[in-house]
C-alpha cells in the first residue's frame, strides 16, 4: 500500500508541474563538482606553491582530474572552486565554451601556466599547461 502512495505523490507532483527529477541530478552534480574540483584545487595549489621544475608533475596532477573526473561539470558549477585556488587568474568565454586560467609565474621567476575549458554542456577539454614565459 505505501508504494501506491508513493507512485500516486509522485504521480501529482509530476502533474502539478513540481517534481523534475533533472532537478535533483543537478543538485548531486553541482556537490559532486564542488567537492572534486574543490580538491583538485587543493593538489594544484601545493603542487604549483612548490615552484614544480617538471612541467610532467603539473600535467600528473590534472590528468588525473580533467577531463573524465570532471565531466558533467558546468562552468558555473566549476566557477566557485575554481576560483578558490591561490593560482587563479580569471575566466574566458568563448561562444560556448569559457576557460580558466591559472599561473604561479611571478615577475621574476618562471611558473607554470594551465588552462582549463569546458562546454556549456559540461564537457571538458584535455587540460593544457606550458611554462610562462616559454623558453626564448
Amino acid at each position: 500500500m505505501r508504494g501506491l502512495r508513493t507512485i500516486a505523490l509522485g504521480i501529482a507532483l509530476a502533474g502539478s508541474g513540481g517534481f523534475f527529477p533533472s532537478s535533483f541530478a543537478q543538485a548531486h552534480d553541482v556537490d559532486y563538482c564542488e567537492t572534486k574540483l574543490s580538491t583538485f584545487v587543493g593538489e594544484i595549489d601545493d603542487l604549483l606553491a612548490r615552484r614544480p621544475s617538471n612541467l610532467l608533475d603539473v600535467l600528473a596532477v590534472l590528468y588525473g582530474y580533467f577531463p573524465a573526473g570532471a565531466q558533467g561539470c558546468t562552468a558555473e558549477a566549476a566557477l566557485p572552486p575554481l576560483s578558490k585556488s591561490s593560482y587563479f587568474k580569471g575566466t574566458e568565454t568563448h561562444g560556448g565554451r569559457t576557460a580558466f586560467s591559472f599561473s604561479n609565474e611571478t615577475m621574476f621567476r618562471r611558473g607554470a601556466a594551465i588552462q582549463l575549458s569546458v562546454s556549456d554542456a559540461g564537457s571538458w577539454n584535455p587540460p593544457f599547461a606550458i611554462w610562462s614565459p616559454p623558453f626564448p
